[in-house]
């Protein structure tokens, strides 16, 4: 059972290394947990192989496995697919895509701290 004291965890799934940098760095100081990886690859190793995240940030155009093909998978691992997933993206039609892969939440690119830190407030609760 989760320490309910615990901070929660995020895990950032993202390209771009100083966005992915920033992004951990933004939620740190605000008092959460962050696990940073660069594809979708390594955000399945993390999840089937480490502690559960309880939020993923989720880039959707990455080389290797992308958002779509990262979504699929976990949507399709037991043990995965109740993870919330926040997607990121500066995609127009983000919204549509978000509801599509069955996200519970979109940020357009590029988005601010304050909006940053208020949907994973809400969404990582």
């Amino acid at each position: 059972m989760r320490d309910m004291n615990a901070p929660r965890s995020i895990l950032i799934v993202e390209d771009d290394s100083r966005l992915r940098a920033g992004l951990g760095e933004l939620l740190r100081q605000n008092g959460y947990e962050v696990i940073a990886v660069a594809s979708g690859e390594q955000a399945l190793i993390h999840l089937r192989g480490e502690r559960r995240a309880d939020l993923i940030l989720l880039d959707l155009r990455m080389p290797g496995m992308n958002g779509w093909q990262f979504r699929s998978a976990q949507k399709n691992d037991a043990k995965l697919a109740s993870i919330p997933v926040v997607i990121g993206s500066a995609d127009w039609n983000v919204e549509r895509e978000a509801e599509n892969l069955g996200a519970v939440g979109y940020m357009k690119k590029p988005y601010s701290a304050r909006d940053l830190v208020a949907t994973v407030r809400r969404f990582a609760a």
